[in-house]
């Protein structure tokens, strides 16, 4: 039975215990740690085009909790004060490999539900105010010391006129002090605050939460795609005592129109699902030099025997098992694989070339392998 990071709880005993369910502190989680970037570094990400960065100003020109959004200019970290402020970047596992490695230790944890790697960096007193989060994290210590306080009982009122949800008033129920290696886990709607004693770097492992509101525009979206489009129809209609009531004769046409497109079996979920889970949402830039459509994966492993395929940082990779068959999904696509390759294929996110061809058993696994290739949801490093 697996353990629970340095610790002498089993990984079972945290899903059935803690999960979703309560906090938990874990001292020394990753006793050999070494940060995956130092403050500087997260910094010049925060400067880079495309970065998801954040500075959360505690006060700002009469207001209190601002945010700018980056990419800044290295100007904007010289202009801040000496605390007050907090400069978040997420995303980090995407560009950083050691911050995916990080994220890789969660792995205990379905796929689908991770979400990204956030790394944060506060001058001594730095916060981001209390609040709760509506999905579950794991607040890793990277260097220096931070206090964090939560409180499971509270009223959910915001402070007006600020750009984060700051919590009116919060009572610590617990704190703490989190050195390096540290590691806090929180279930949703835990309240809680953290403030940097000394300048310090932590790392949020966050968790996917989709709620309904997110999912079902997407899942109409998928169903309308496969539904002809049908209007309303009322052949047998007969006159009413008053023309401005709509009857309930007509509320029933209406339900069975609409009945007819929002009726789904398990495949048609589990394919919306799929893509929906895996869809990246943006473009990610291609390779100035990508492989020619008449490449094969002989003539690659010819000319490179021994190429590595990595996952594309900016790609999801997941799969179904579904009535006897798999479906595998990248980047909002589907594909009928087989078992023995869609698992080879989401096992890790790098792995020699050569292994990957080894487990595809039919025509439709190669071919899925090389389109993987060719739009460079894997990318090959010869």
């Amino acid at each position: 039975m697996s353990k629970l990071f340095n610790t002498d709880l089993s990984v079972d005993s945290f899903l059935a215990e803690y999960w979703q369910q309560k906090p938990l502190l874990i001292r020394q989680a990753f006793p050999r740690l070494t940060p995956p970037l130092t403050a500087d570094e997260l910094a010049g990400l925060a400067c880079e085009t495309g970065s998801n960065a954040r500075l959360v100003l505690e006060q700002c020109g009469g207001k209190n909790w601002c945010v700018e959004y980056g990419p800044f200019d290295e100007q904007r970290f010289a202009e801040l004060p000496e605390s007050g402020w907090s400069l978040l970047v997420s995303d980090v596992e995407r560009v950083v490999p050691a911050a995916l490695d990080i994220q890789q230790q969660f792995r205990f944890l379905p796929d689908w539900r991770h979400d990204d790697v956030m790394i944060s960096y506060a001058p001594p007193g730095g916060s981001v105010g209390a609040h709760i989060d509506a999905y579950d994290v794991f607040l890793l210590q990277l260097d220096g010391v931070r206090r964090w306080q939560i409180s499971e009982q509270f009223e959910h009122r915001v402070l007006d006129n600020t750009d984060l949800e700051i919590l009116q008033q919060f009572e610590a129920q617990q704190e703490w002090l989190l050195e390096p290696r540290d590691m806090l886990y929180l279930p949703p709607g835990v309240a809680h605050l953290g403030v940097a004693v000394d300048a310090c770097m932590t790392c949020s492992i966050g968790f996917r939460a989709p709620s309904t509101h997110d999912m079902a525009p997407s899942l109409l979206d998928a169903l309308l795609e496969h539904h002809p489009e049908q209007r309303y129809r009322d052949p047998a209609l007969k006159p009413q005592t008053h023309p401005a009531e709509i009857t309930p004769q007509s509320l029933q046409q209406i339900r069975a129109l609409l009945d007819d497109v929002l009726h789904y079996d398990d495949a048609t979920l589990a394919d919306w699902f799929g893509r929906y889970l895996s869809d990246a949402k943006s473009q990610f830039e291609q390779a100035s030099d990508p492989l020619d459509d008449s490449v094969t994966l002989e003539s690659l492993l010819q000319q490179h025997p021994d190429a590595l395929a990595s996952h594309n940082p900016e790609c999801r990779f997941f799969f179904i098992r579904q009535d006897g068959l798999v479906k595998l999904f990248v980047d909002g696509e589907a594909f009928i694989t087989g078992a023995a390759f869609a698992e080879a294929l989401t096992a890790h996110p790098r792995q020699p070339l050569r292994a990957l061809l080894e487990h595809c058993h039919s025509e439709q696994d190669r071919q899925c392998l090389l389109r993987c290739i060719h739009q460079q949801w894997l990318l090959l490093d010869t």
